[in-house]
């Protein structure tokens, strides 16, 4: 090859190689500016933001730290390219404008994943697999408890997990397959169930110190009241009327915890007798004749409840439950229905 030639061809190759690294380096470049794809648990933890309003509260509904909640709310800016959550003057998280457009997509895709995953899982007959199941504050320590452990025995291969709440798990969103629940005469709007019972409440003290408080029953008398303004009013003129002498000073939003501070002393309190009765340590005293308009319910949704573990759940522990319907409405103790058993 002669000296020409081999300068063009030294030439053609430089020319070539600036070419080729031109070219990765625009590809990288462009890649690495490339719009990222949306992860949908990026988005699970955005419609977690929305709804609970802040980072930690957030974290705790998905069970996962909150940087990690953190960590994907800026991987989900990041793949948009856009702020989606700002923080208020109150300290709230609130959507941007992109923000609400994206919650708004999320909501009509979230529902027609979660209509899907239960219109396929109604078809499954297995009496296996996870079923979860939320119930008020207590209802496991005290109406619930016997019920849950027979159907365990009796259905090994289903995977109960207990979910304890005051909150309304969603049916809808999956947060639970089945709930026991308060609710006003007919179930909540696209739930079914089975109606246990009419929640009567009666008042209660503990045995240990009711001796002491049958001695002086006009005297001066403690009784602990629920912080809810309505329900205090009502129940402090139900006491007044009964016990013209009653001091209210202890007060709670709980059960659990009204139940807690009558042990440590001679008080009375108001309970539903879905409580109450099966609480052995505690001697109803009177019945409250006042219909609060409650009714404890048994629900699912629709779609789930021909799947074989939850019609299973819905007539095991539904039945046992309206075999005591007496005693949660408050025509029997339960030391009448266990000594009759």
């Amino acid at each position: 090859m002669c000296s020409a030639c081999r300068t063009l061809v030294r030439k053609a190759n430089h020319i070539w190689t600036v070419l080729v690294t031109t070219y990765d380096n625009y590809a990288n470049q462009w890649c690495m500016n490339a719009p990222k794809e949306m992860d949908w648990d990026d988005v699970r933890v955005l419609l977690a933001l929305s709804r609970q309003g802040s980072v930690r509260a957030a974290a705790r509904a998905l069970k996962v730290s909150h940087t990690t909640v953190s960590r994907r709310l800026g991987s989900l800016e990041d793949s948009l390219g856009v702020r989606i959550l700002d923080r208020s003057n109150a300290g709230q998280l609130v959507p941007t404008p992109e923000g609400s457009e994206l919650l708004r997509a999320a909501e009509v895709a979230e529902v027609q994943l979660n209509e899907a995953q239960r219109r396929i899982q109604g078809r499954d007959a297995r009496l296996s697999g996870v079923l979860r199941v939320s119930v008020y504050e207590n209802a496991v320590a005290t109406l619930l408890g016997p019920h849950i452990e027979a159907f365990h025995k009796a259905h090994p291969d289903i995977e109960l997990e207990l979910i304890e709440t005051n909150e309304t798990a969603s049916l809808t969103r999956r947060e639970a397959d089945i709930a026991l629940r308060y609710a006003l005469k007919d179930p909540p709007q696209g739930l079914v169930g089975r109606r246990v019972g009419r929640a009567a409440y009666a008042l209660y003290a503990a045995r240990e110190y009711l001796p002491e408080i049958m001695e002086s029953p006009d005297g001066p008398i403690e009784v602990l009241c629920y912080t809810d303004q309505l329900v205090t009013l009502k129940q402090e003129n139900w006491f007044k009327e009964r016990f013209p002498n009653a001091i209210s000073s202890l007060r709670s939003n709980s059960p659990s915890v009204l139940a807690a501070l009558a042990r440590g002393g001679p008080r009375l309190f108001r309970l539903p007798c879905v409580y109450g009765e099966f609480m052995p340590e505690f001697k109803r005293i009177q019945l409250d004749p006042t219909d609060w308009g409650h009714d404890v319910w048994l629900l699912t949704h629709p779609d789930l409840r021909r799947t074989a573990r939850v019609a299973a759940f819905m007539s095991f522990v539904g039945d046992r439950l309206i075999a005591v319907r007496e005693v949660i409405e408050g025509r029997r103790t339960s030391a009448d229905t266990f000594s009759d058993s």
